[in-house]
């Protein structure tokens, strides 16, 4: 069986099937560029947000506790809390079956 009009190479179908495969090469490789490009996108995007996040969401701590001198105030009579009576429990109410 001759290919082609002098009896090598590939005829039409070959040319065709390689044009389809360079195209779909050409869409596969595309369609990865543009994952990739949303992919790093998303984590600079992402990056930048969670920054402004912890810029605006940041606990400040205070520079130095403020402690004053407090004088407690001296008693002029010993003041004595009464005893409590002991507290006893409730009987609990009787269930007849």
């Amino acid at each position: 069986m001759m290919h082609g009009p002098f009896g090598f190479g590939h005829g039409f179908l070959g040319v065709f099937g390689a044009i389809v495969g360079f195209l779909g090469s050409l869409i596969l490789f595309a369609i990865i560029v543009a994952v990739l490009f949303f992919l790093i996108r998303f984590l600079i995007v992402g990056t930048k947000a969670a920054q402004l996040y912890l810029d605006t969401h940041r606990v400040v701590a205070p520079a130095a506790p403020v402690v004053e001198q407090v004088t407690p105030p001296t008693p002029t009579t010993p003041t004595t809390a009464a005893p409590r009576k002991p507290r006893t429990p409730k009987t609990p109410p009787s269930s007849d079956l």
